[in-house]
């Protein structure tokens, strides 16, 4: 099993359970995004968006623009509340 993220989350598993690192996973997503807003320029937010959901959804593989743009115009909701 692959845990993965920051230390508290490596900590809720061998402390608790699952659904506990899961809490902490969507606690770190939720702040990374929450930083976006702060520190992105207003015409950058969307694209850094896009970006952001683009490697969540496909992880270890290459990045492409075309993919992201593609990306975009997808349905996204059933990623829950992992996204704005």
């Amino acid at each position: 099993m692959f845990i993965g993220g920051m230390p508290e989350a490596i900590s809720k598993s061998l402390e608790s359970s699952m659904e506990e690192v899961s809490i902490v996973h969507s606690q770190i997503l939720q702040t990374y995004q929450a930083d976006f807003v702060k520190y992105a320029k207003k015409n950058h937010l969307q694209k850094i968006q896009s970006v952001f959901r683009y490697t969540f959804l496909h992880p270890c593989q290459k990045i492409k623009l075309s993919n992201i743009s593609n990306l975009e115009s997808t349905d996204h909701t059933n990623l829950g509340s992992f996204f704005f």
